[in-house]
């Protein structure tokens, strides 16, 4: 193809593996938060507890329960007004862009005199190559499926078959979290755990890496990791190293049973199917040939002691 003409590269024997790592990186752009956590900290450092609650809230009034109990929560406005020193263009070091925005996807089910309709629009970022497909697979006039596929992973991602159609949106589940750690002064080990008020220790693992560049010397580092995740510094939150503890990195949580919903032909087939995603969590829009319509959440979340959204000790 063009790709290959341009970059002078030669195509090589496709393996599972760079399907999972298409998954992992589908993963990582919708679960991601870590990088945001720690930017929005330099302002809780700041701000009043009254304003960083109001700004930051760990609660929103839109986050309740779908049915049966009613949630409460109504945002305190700040009590005093917010007083601050203008900051001078000196104390800017760089101008700061806002392109953190995040377009949410849209999907829905409607069934009417005429049939069922689903409707699906993932917005996704841009990307090179693109990142959706269109794709018909078919196998007999009744079995076949049309859709929306990733390159890399097996399947109809999006789209119907004979019997049904289904869509998805993003959770925005946070399963990404930022663990403060405490390490040695030579920078050789952590604490791993305590024993009463004894401190463990482990050594950090460190993992060489080299990145090779066409045209230049490759460029060689070392890794740094701990049982709880990779270990590094973290921009805004000073010289304290920090673990990332993310859902994708557990064992055996990459799953995507992109077969089996596409080769589903009822809501019980199509639903076993969809208990096997796990992540990124998604909602679910199904619609049946015969009028059924249906809406889930597939996918895994964290149970936590306290909350995720800010930067937390990683022996508490």
């Amino acid at each position: 193809g063009a790709e290959y003409l341009l970059l002078g590269e030669k195509p090589v024997t496709w393996k599972c593996r760079d399907s999972i790592l298409i998954l992992l990186s589908m993963v990582e752009d919708l679960t991601e938060s870590v990088e945001g956590e720690a930017a929005a900290s330099v302002w809780r450092r700041f701000l009043p507890p009254s304003w960083e609650q109001f700004l930051y809230p760990q609660e929103h009034p839109w986050n309740k329960p779908v049915f049966n109990k009613e949630f409460r929560f109504k945002p305190k406005s700040p009590p005093v007004a917010l007083k601050a020193a203008p900051i001078s263009v000196d104390e800017v070091e760089e101008p700061q862009v806002l392109d953190n925005f995040f377009p949410g996807s849209n999907a829905w089910v409607y069934r009417g005199p005429e049939g069922v309709y689903v409707a699906n629009d993932p917005h996704l970022g841009t990307s090179v190559p693109q990142l959706w497909y269109p794709i018909r697979l078919k196998r007999s006039a009744d079995e076949w499926a049309v859709g929306a596929a990733i390159p890399g992973l097996p399947g109809v991602v999006l789209g119907r078959n004979a019997h049904i159609g289904w869509g998805f949106t993003n959770v925005g589940e946070d399963v990404d979290d930022l663990l403060e750690e405490e390490t040695s002064s030579d920078g050789l080990k952590y604490v791993a755990r305590l024993s009463g008020a004894t401190k463990i220790w482990k050594t950090i693992e460190r993992r060489p890496y080299v990145i090779k560049i066409r045209g230049a010397a490759d460029r060689k580092g070392e890794a740094l990791f701990t049982h709880r995740g990779p270990l590094a510094k973290r921009d805004n939150l000073g010289d304290k190293f920090y673990s990332r503890q993310w859902l994708a990195f557990k064992p055996g949580i990459l799953r995507m049973p992109t077969t089996q919903m596409m080769t589903s032909t009822n809501w019980d087939a199509f639903n076993l199917a969809a208990d096997a995603f796990t992540a990124p969590a998604q909602a679910i829009v199904f619609g049946q040939k015969d009028g059924g319509i249906g809406l889930r959440v597939s996918g895994l979340g964290v149970q936590r002691k306290r909350t995720g959204l800010v930067p937390q000790p990683a022996l508490e």
